[in-house]
């Protein structure tokens, strides 16, 4: 019987000084990350699980994520990191801890949740767009939730809180969304091109890519599993969302075949509210009656 070899983190990281001076130690099958050779994490057992990642000294992803710690209050929805960087040009380290993974959102089921969810994440891009960032490859796989009500490890981890991760394809433009030309779109995004568009406003596609990120968080929701059917009024919404994407390919300017981030999450925080005024009204009909 062949045995799998399981991959196990440069010794070169291991034996870093900075993660040793913190007493950092990698878990040797690189615990949940070891499908992405530069990113590594300690024992899931540890009391603070840690995340490392390990980027070239001069690539933008760490100076995007130095730009994006600066007051990590929401609307900023960047995980707390530490950017380690070395004298000699050696690969920065991004230092992280652990937060929870995209399926831990929407747990119970219920339309505030999931809207709460979308709001949450398009809050966080906007924030983004408004510091002129674009990520270039948001995904439902770059969106983690801290599961509420479960103990975290670390303080500066909100229960609840979306966060936005892998910034390794983003972006820093001089013009913000709405008067940034088109760029050729990075070939390796975990949302798949419409056939033909090579080229975009690069604010534009981060909607698009954001659209489809809430329609996979929806089709996986208990919400809707429990329906068995597709809401209209969400598929409608989604389809605003993403726009008409080929009508796209003539876009060489800024794009304006979808909305921006900052309306869409504009638009999900009145549908948030609609939802969550509904509860409450039906939480007291229900005490009312029971009384």
């Amino acid at each position: 019987m062949t045995q799998i070899s399981t991959p196990l983190p440069p010794q070169w990281l291991v034996n870093h000084p900075e993660l040793l001076k913190r007493n950092i130690k990698l878990h040797p099958q690189g615990g949940q990350f070891s499908h992405r050779m530069n990113v590594w994490s300690t024992s899931p057992f540890d009391d603070v699980v840690h995340v490392v990642k390990f980027v070239n000294y001069d690539c933008d992803e760490a100076a995007i994520i130095e730009l994006l710690q600066h007051n990590l209050a929401s609307p900023n929805h960047t995980v707390p990191c530490e950017v380690i960087r070395s004298s000699d040009n050696s690969p920065c380290l991004l230092l992280m801890s652990f937060v929870g993974h995209s399926h831990c959102g929407n747990e119970s089921g219920t339309y505030v949740e999931l809207f709460d969810s979308f709001y949450q994440i398009a809050e966080g891009l906007e924030e983004l767009h408004r510091r002129k960032v674009a990520h270039l490859d948001f995904a439902f796989g770059n969106v983690l939730r801290a599961p509420p009500g479960r103990p975290h490890f670390d303080s500066q981890i909100i229960l609840g809180k979306w966060y936005i991760i892998d910034f390794e394809q983003a972006l820093v433009f001089d013009q913000g969304p709405g008067h940034q030309p088109a760029i050729i779109l990075p070939i390796n995004g975990q949302v798949r091109k419409p056939e033909g568009l090579e080229r975009l406003d690069p604010y534009s596609w981060d909607v698009y890519c954001l659209g489809h990120a809430c329609r996979v968080m929806y089709k996986l929701s208990p919400l809707r599993r429990r329906i068995k059917a597709d809401s209209r009024c969400i598929v409608r919404l989604l389809q605003w969302m993403q726009g008409d994407a080929q009508g796209c390919k003539g876009c060489t300017l800024a794009c304006h075949c979808r909305p921006m981030a900052r309306r869409v999450r504009q638009v999900l925080g009145v549908i948030r509210w609609c939802f969550r005024a509904w509860d409450g009204a039906s939480r007291m009909f229900q005490f009312f009656c029971r009384t």
